[in-house]
């Protein structure tokens, strides 16, 4: 029987791409997919600048030291680099890889872009911290608040500091509104270890159960509009049934038909009568009216009618006068007269 021998392992990097390039802000998500590349070939020990790279000549001959051969080793270790410098370069922008025109080795470019996104990482930390400490719930949703926070940590995740799940709820706790502190209470002597997709389940809960209450209230509110302007009782103490047009009983709003609302303090000065002006007295044009009715006396110690003026006057000497009120006049007649 044949015996087999097994075959060496080949690792390359033939054939492993990545997503997107290296840019300015993604340097996390994207040194993720390359080094997984790289280390599923077996060639992560390239990116390290301790690594000891083989001379690139040797003795051939001791007994001849000056006799120098090319070292076989060097060759493989050089193809070897190349190949990673080769896939490194190709999944970087162009900003990006004009900073790295002067390295030789995969090691060096390796160097260059964690120093190049070492100082953008940190700014941006402390940028995304500030604006999780001041972020506010404010008239957003809780979904649309709870993306806001999530995507901030992202943020912080992306550059280089990942945040648990206890530190995000702080956060999305701290910016809530004040109707949402029995939330706030209930999570915070909560025992049990937090996680997000719970704060947000019990947050959505919250604001629906707020939310019902708000249209609850309205509803009640529109509803006593409604009977006020509907049902209530209008100035004519009649119960009304339209709006602004109720069935009065004592004449001052009944069968009004829309017409505007007359001044209950005017009185008219050819009829006596109060609520409209000699512009809208209908005894204006009646030429069968003799004068004006006479007022009731409203109590048992006043009255409107004329009777004896007791106050003294100054005598002006004029023979003629004119009164408002006819039935002052004690002797009058009709005139027919044309001017």
């Amino acid at each position: 029987m044949a015996s087999s021998s097994a075959l060496p392992i080949v690792y390359s990097l033939i054939g492993c791409s990545a997503i997107e390039k290296l840019g300015k802000n993604n340097f996390p998500l994207w040194s993720m997919q390359v080094l997984s590349a790289i280390r599923g070939a077996q060639l992560a020990h390239y990116l390290d600048p301790n690594t000891v790279q083989p001379v690139k000549q040797i003795v051939k001959d001791p007994t001849k030291p000056t006799e120098l051969s090319f070292n076989k080793e060097y060759e493989s270790w050089y193809a070897e680099d190349q190949q990673i410098f080769n896939y490194l370069t190709s999944y970087v922008s162009k900003e990006v890889l004009v900073q790295l025109s002067t390295c030789t080795t995969s090691a060096e470019i390796w160097k260059t872009i964690l120093d190049m996104t070492a100082s953008k990482s940190r700014g941006r930390i402390i940028n995304t911290q500030m604006a999780l400490a001041t972020a506010q719930k404010g008239i957003s949703t809780i979904a649309e608040y709870f993306g806001k926070i999530k995507s901030l940590a992202d943020d912080m995740a992306s550059a280089g500091k990942r945040l648990e799940d206890e530190e995000v709820a702080s956060y999305i706790l701290a910016g809530l509104d004040a109707e949402y502190n029995p939330v706030v209470s209930s999570v915070s002597s909560c025992i049990s270890n937090l996680t997000l997709a719970k704060l947000y389940t019990q947050l959505v809960s919250w604001e629906q159960r707020i939310n019902l209450q708000n249209s609850d209230n309205s509803g009640s509110s529109a509803n006593s509009a409604t009977h006020s302007g509907r049902g209530g009782f209008n100035r004519g103490g009649g119960h009304g049934r339209g709006r602004g047009r109720g069935r009065g009983n004592d004449g001052n709003n009944g069968g009004n038909g829309g017409r505007p609302r007359q001044n209950s303090n005017e009185v008219c000065q050819l009829c006596n009568i109060p609520g409209h002006t000699v512009l809208r007295c209908c005894k204006r044009f009646d030429t069968s009216f003799n004068g004006p009715y006479e007022k009731r006396s409203t109590s048992s110690t006043s009255t409107n009618s004329y009777g004896v003026d007791m106050n003294w006057y100054t005598d002006t000497g004029a023979t003629d006068h004119i009164t408002g009120e006819l039935e002052k006049l004690t002797v009058r007649d009709k005139y027919l007269g044309n001017d």
